[in-house]
C-alpha cells in the first residue's frame, strides 16, 4: 500500500527530475550557442585576417601590373619606339623581383587605311619577313577581315617560337580581349582581362593587363577613342603572384582553404587559383568572400576556415557556459514566480487603463455627437471612417450609410476639383485649410457648406487620412443671391433716371433752341446759346453715369474730351484753324465734382471763343491762335500712379484711380484780360458763375495774364 510520504517522495523525485532534465537541456542550449556565439567571433577575427591578406594581395598586383604603366611612359616621351629601345629599357628592370611576369609588348593601333602600309614597314624593319595581320580561324592564321581598326601584336619580349608566332595577331579579334582594350582606351587606365588561355601556349591560363597610349593629352571620351596610338601590355602568371602572398600567412595557411576568381564568371572558367591544407582537413561550414580590384577587374577571395581552426581557437569558453547554467536552474522557479506575479500586477494595471481610456473616449465621441457642425473623417483612401449624426442630417443619410463611402462622391464636378488641390497643399504644408464646396443631399439638391480640413500626415510623410469640419451655408448663399440680386436692380434703376434726366435736359435744350429761331437781336441770342451750352455739359455728365458700369465716379478725362469735341468742331477764327491742346490725368471724380467743374470749363471756353481772338489781334496774322484745357492730380503719388495706369485707360471694367488734389488749367495765347479788370469783381455772368463754382469747390482760382491769359483754379477731390 502507497502512503502519503511514498507519494510525497514520488512527488519530489519527479521534481527534481524535471529539474535535472531541465538542467541538461539548458546546459546543452547554452553550450551551443556558446560554440555558435564564440565560433562567430573568431570568424570575424578570421576575416580580418583574409582582409589583411587581402590587402597584400592587392598591393603585390599593383607592383607588379605598374611595370605596364611604366613602360607606356616610353611610348608618352617618344613617338618612334623601335623594338631596340624597348629591350633596353627592359634591360634596365630587375625582373627576378616579378615572379608573376611572363612577357610584355606593344599592340599598335592601325586604320584599315594604313593597314598594308603598316605590314610594309614592319617587314622593313625586320619585325617578321612576312609580317601580315591576322587573326584566328579554325586554330588557323588566317588574314583579318575588313574592319575599321586593328591591334596586332608588334614588339614583344621573351622572345620564342610562340611569341614570334603571335606578331601580327589581331587581338581585337578576340571578344574578350577586345573588351578590355575599348575598357582601357575609354578610360585611359590600366585594364585587365579575365583569365584567358594564352595564344602561344593553348591550355595555360593568366591575364593579360593593357595600358593606353595617346597622341597628346586628351580629356575626353570622344578625345581619346580618336587620339589613340596603341597599347603597352604584359602577361602575369596569376598563381605565382597568390603563391607568394599565401606563403606569408604562417600557420593560417595551415588553416584554411582559398579559392580566387573572376566575379561574374563561372567558377570552371574564373578560378584563377586554389589553395587547400595539407593533410586533407575538415572543412568547416563557414565562408568568407572578399572582393579585390586589380586593373579594372574584380577578383573574389574565397576563404573557407577548417574545422580544426575553429575548435583550436574556442577554448573552454562553452563548457564554462554550460556549467553556470546549473546555477542558474536554482534560481528559474523563484525568477518564474516573481515573472508570474508581476505579470498579473501588468495585467491589472493594463485593464484599468483600459477602462480609462473606454470612459474617455465615451466623452469625446458624446462631445462630438452633440455638436452643431458636422464632423467628418477619412482614411488613406478617403474612406469615410466617422460623420456625426450633425453631417448625416445636414446630407440626408443615416450615419450607417455613410461608412465606408467615397468622400469625393458627396461633391459636384467643381467642388472636387477644389478639394483635390485643398488636399495637395495641407500635405505639402500640415496646415488646416478652409473651403466652400458644394454637396449632393440623398434628395440630389445642392447644399453649400464652408469646410475646414486638415490632412493626417505620419511620419515618413505619407499621407494618412483627414478630419474635416463642415457648416451648412446654403441659407447664407440664399441671402447673399438675393442680396446681388437686389443690388442689380438698384443698378438698373439708377441707370434710368440718370438717363431720363439727360433726356430731360436734352428736352430743356431744344426747347431753348427753339426759341432762340424766334429771337432776332445778338445779344439775347448768344445769352440762349450760353444757356444751352451749360445745360449741355451737365446732361453730359448723366450721359457718361449712364453709360458707365459704377455710379460715383466719372471719368474726367473722357468727359472733357466729350464736352469740347462739339463745342470746338468747327471751331475757327476768321478762317483759320485754332489748335485745341487738351491734357488731362487719368482721374476719377464724383457728380459733385464733375458737374461744377464742367460749368467752369464751359464758361472759360466761352469766354475764349468770346473775347481771346477779336479781328485784327497780332495772334491772327504772326503765329498759330492755341487754347490749352488740363486737369492733373497734385498727389505726388497719384500722378505717378496715373502714368503708370495710362495704358489702361478705356479697357473693360476699367476705372481711373483717385485724386484728392486737382487742377484746372485753361488757358489761350490770345490778347489776355485787360490789366484794370478785376477777376473776382467782374459783373460779366460767366464770370460770377465761375466764382460761384469755385467758392462751390471750396477751392481757389488766380489769373495769369503773360502770353494771353491762363485760368488756373484748384480745389480738392472730396
Amino acid at each position: 500500500m502507497i502512503t502519503k510520504g511514498d507519494k510525497l517522495v514520488m512527488k519530489l523525485r519527479l521534481q527534481w527530475s524535471a529539474v535535472v532534465l531541465t538542467a541538461a537541456a539548458l546546459a546543452a542550449l547554452v553550450y551551443y550557442i556558446a560554440v555558435k556565439r564564440i565560433d562567430a567571433g573568431n570568424f570575424e577575427a578570421f576575416k580580418r585576417a583574409v582582409d589583411e591578406q587581402a590587402e597584400y594581395i592587392e598591393r603585390d598586383l599593383r607592383f607588379e601590373f605598374d611595370q605596364v604603366y611604366d613602360l607606356s611612359k616610353i611610348f608618352n616621351t617618344k613617338e618612334d619606339v623601335t623594338e631596340q629601345d624597348l629591350y633596353a629599357y627592359m634591360t634596365q628592370k630587375d625582373f627576378d623581383e616579378h615572379p608573376s611576369f611572363y612577357n610584355f609588348g606593344w599592340v599598335a593601333r592601325v586604320p584599315y587605311s594604313q593597314k598594308t602600309e603598316f605590314e610594309l614597314t614592319a617587314r622593313r624593319q625586320g619585325i617578321l619577313p612576312d609580317f601580315f595581320i591576322f587573326e584566328k580561324s579554325g586554330g588557323k592564321d588566317v588574314a583579318v577581315a575588313p574592319r575599321e581598326e586593328y591591334f596586332p601584336f608588334y614588339y614583344r619580349k621573351q622572345e620564342n617560337e610562340g611569341n614570334i608566332r603571335i606578331k601580327g595577331f589581331d587581338i581585337a579579334s578576340d571578344p574578350t580581349r577586345r573588351k578590355t582594350l575599348e575598357k582601357a582606351r575609354d578610360t585611359g587606365m590600366l585594364a585587365a582581362t579575365e583569365a584567358i588561355e594564352l595564344i602561344t601556349n593553348p591550355g595555360l591560363r593568366a591575364i593579360q593587363i593593357y595600358m593606353p597610349v595617346y597622341y597628346g593629352s586628351p580629356k575626353t571620351l570622344e578625345e581619346r577613342r580618336a587620339d589613340l596610338r596603341g597599347f603597352t601590355f604584359a602577361t602575369f602568371w596569376l598563381h605565382k603572384i597568390f603563391e607568394h602572398s599565401f606563403n606569408s600567412m604562417g600557420r593560417l595557411n595551415e588553416l584554411a582553404a582559398f579559392d580566387i576568381l573572376s566575379q561574374g564568371i563561372t567558377e570552371d572558367k574564373g578560378l584563377l587559383y586554389r589553395h587547400t591544407p595539407s593533410g586533407g582537413a575538415a572543412m568547416s561550414k563557414l565562408a568568407y568572400v572578399k572582393t579585390i580590384k586589380a586593373a579594372g577587374q574584380t577578383l573574389q577571395i574565397k576563404a573557407v576556415p577548417t574545422v580544426d581552426y575553429l575548435m583550436k581557437m574556442r577554448g573552454w569558453q562553452p563548457i564554462a557556459d554550460a556549467a553556470a547554467v546549473l546555477i542558474i536552474v536554482w534560481l528559474v522557479g523563484g525568477f518564474i514566480a516573481n515573472t508570474k506575479t508581476h505579470n498579473a500586477r501588468l495585467k491589472a494595471e493594463v485593464a484599468a487603463k483600459t477602462v480609462d481610456l473606454r470612459e474617455s473616449e465615451k466623452k469625446y465621441r458624446r462631445l462630438v455627437e452633440l455638436s452643431q457642425e458636422g464632423i467628418w473623417a477619412v482614411d488613406n483612401d478617403n474612406l469615410t471612417v466617422f460623420a456625426n449624426q450633425a453631417l448625416a442630417d445636414m446630407l440626408g443619410f443615416t450615419v450607417e450609410e455613410m461608412m465606408g463611402t467615397l468622400f469625393l462622391d458627396y461633391l459636384d464636378d467643381e467642388s472636387r476639383a477644389k478639394a483635390s488641390n485643398s488636399m495637395k497643399y495641407q500635405i505639402q504644408t500640415g496646415k488646416t485649410d478652409r473651403l466652400e464646396v458644394v454637396l449632393k443631399h440623398k434628395t440630389g439638391k445642392a447644399v453649400s457648406a464652408s469646410v475646414s480640413a486638415v490632412s493626417i500626415i505620419d511620419e515618413p510623410g505619407r499621407y494618412g487620412g483627414a478630419v474635416a469640419v463642415v457648416s451648412d451655408i446654403t441659407r447664407r448663399k440664399e441671402l447673399d443671391n438675393q442680396l446681388r440680386r437686389s443690388l442689380a436692380e438698384k443698378e438698373v434703376l439708377l441707370k434710368e433716371i440718370h438717363h431720363r434726366v439727360k433726356n430731360n435736359l436734352q428736352i430743356v435744350s431744344a426747347l431753348i433752341g427753339m426759341q432762340m429761331d424766334n429771337v432776332s437781336d445778338e445779344r439775347y441770342y448768344a445769352m440762349f446759346q450760353d444757356s444751352q451750352r451749360r445745360i449741355q455739359s451737365i446732361a453730359l455728365i448723366h450721359e457718361r453715369l449712364y453709360r458707365s458700369e459704377g455710379f460715383t465716379n466719372i471719368d474726367m478725362r473722357q468727359y472733357v474730351a466729350d464736352l469740347t469735341k462739339e463745342y470746338f468742331r468747327n471751331f475757327t477764327i476768321n478762317n483759320k484753324e485754332a489748335v485745341i491742346k487738351i491734357e488731362v490725368d487719368q482721374i476719377a471724380v464724383g457728380i459733385d465734382i464733375a458737374v461744377p467743374c464742367g460749368l467752369i470749363i464751359n464758361e472759360l471756353i466761352t469766354n475764349i471763343v468770346k473775347h481771346a481772338f477779336p479781328v485784327g489781334s497780332s495772334c491772327l496774322v504772326d503765329k498759330t491762335c492755341e487754347v490749352h484745357i488740363a486737369i492733373r492730380c497734385r498727389d505726388d503719388a497719384n500722378t505717378e500712379a496715373a502714368v503708370v495706369l495710362d495704358e489702361l485707360w478705356g479697357q473693360p471694367g476699367w476705372m481711373p484711380p483717385y485724386a484728392e488734389q486737382l487742377e484746372l488749367t485753361v488757358a489761350d495765347n490770345g490778347v489776355g484780360i485787360p490789366e484794370g479788370i478785376d477777376l473776382k469783381k467782374s459783373k460779366s455772368l460767366g464770370m460770377t458763375i465761375v466764382n460761384l463754382l469755385v467758392r462751390q469747390l471750396g477751392g481757389s482760382i488766380e489769373l495769369d495774364r503773360t502770353n494771353g491769359s491762363k485760368f488756373t483754379v484748384k480745389f480738392k477731390n472730396l
